[in-house]
């Protein structure tokens, strides 16, 4: 922790204005604790005995200059702000608190490794408690061409800039914003970077900034889809192994798969596998179906149950509904185009098309993409 309480005041002296002849105190769980400064630690104070659990120590120099970062930022839109304020009823200090108008804003500056289990209990605790939340992370988390849970928990919705993260480079002390995320099946993510000397220059361009993402794609990018799925089936991959074997089992090709298996839009950033997966089960369940007809929430039911088996989703907390959602709507669109689903009333019935066509190779797909 980088605040402690000098013997006989009650201000929180920081420690790098340590003075020596002087006892300090943890001004959470009362303790003394002790000055603790070295060539690859940020100077901080330290417990003699590791039983508190209100404050982290051998804060990184990343993370202690990220905090006064975002402090000093909040200061100049002339908003009070705290470093490690200690909030006795969730018995949880956050980074930074900001006291906005008619809330309270917890900051969290994530640079090490946490769990979706700590992640989630920390964000319900400040929600359920009227505390607004936004988490900015650290290099160590950035983006590349696959999402990892790590990363993927963070992520967050605007409607002006879609699917987003926010980065801060303590060593550039600058903001790194990744936005209008979005994942395409054996592409990987896709997204825009923009750089910002602070946060007022973020909130503004987030204000003023309107979605242009392409999320359609083209008939040449689904053949592409098709070409690169074909050559991973010569490769050892033990997921790809099992959907085939599932297909095989059920008397079908797993290239083969219908037209409507392909998502025909870049789909939100919640994916550990491709979308394809889910979709095959979906068909073949579809198929094998004796009833003619099936409800909106019913076949909702069958898409959760196959994306659950296929181990399709990432969780995102805090957009796991609109995602899921808009996969949804995106492949019931595509059930429909193709007629596997006709809609009967305006009530959202479908009746089931059983005579689903299944190709003999992935050329004769490509053929009519083109």
């Amino acid at each position: 922790m980088i605040y402690a309480k000098m013997e006989h005041h009650e201000e929180l002296v920081c420690a790098t204005d340590f003075k020596r002849g002087y006892n300090y105190f943890c001004p959470g769980c009362k303790e003394r604790v002790t000055f603790k400064n070295g060539p690859h630690k940020q100077a901080h104070f330290a417990h003699y005995k590791k039983t508190c659990h209100y404050f982290s120590e051998g804060e990184t120099d990343a993370h202690v200059i990220g905090k006064k970062l975002i402090k000093l930022w909040a200061e100049k839109r002339h908003k009070q702000a705290k470093i490690e304020e200690y909030l006795p009823e969730i018995k949880q200090r956050p980074d930074v608190l900001i006291n906005l108008r008619n809330s309270q804003l917890v900051v969290e500056y994530q640079c090490s490794p946490l769990s979706l289990d700590s992640f989630c209990k920390r964000t319900k605790g400040y929600k359920e408690h009227g505390y607004r939340i936004f988490w900015i992370i650290g290099k160590r988390h950035m983006l590349g061409q696959r999402l990892t849970q790590q990363q993927a928990m963070f992520i967050n919705f605007h409607k002006n800039i879609g699917y987003f993260l926010v980065y801060l480079d303590a060593e550039t002390q600058c903001l790194i914003l990744k936005y209008e995320i979005c994942f395409e099946n054996l592409y990987g993510l896709r997204y825009r970077t923009r750089i910002f000397a602070d946060a007022t220059a973020v909130m503004l361009f987030v204000k003023m900034n309107s979605r242009n993402e392409v999320l359609a794609l083209t008939r040449v990018e689904l053949a592409g889809q098709l070409t690169k799925l074909e050559k991973n089936c010569h490769y050892f991959n033990r997921y790809l192994k099992n959907q085939i074997d599932y297909c095989y089992e059920r008397r079908q090709l797993f290239m083969g798969f219908p037209l409507c298996c392909l998502s025909e839009v870049r789909l939100p950033p919640i994916y550990q596998h491709e979308d394809i997966f889910w979709r095959i089960r979906v068909i073949l369940e579809l198929q094998k179906m004796t009833a003619n007809s099936i409800t909106r929430s019913e076949i909702e039911v069958m898409f959760m149950k196959h994306q659950k088996i296929t181990k399709n989703f990432f969780e995102l907390p805090f957009v796991n509904r609109l995602g899921r959602k808009q996969v949804n709507d995106a492949c019931i669109k595509s059930l429909i185009k193709y007629r596997v689903l006709i809609p009967i009333d305006t009530t959202e019935n479908y009746q089931i098309c059983h005579k689903i066509e299944w190709a003999n190779d992935a050329a004769l797909k490509k053929e009519k993409l083109r």
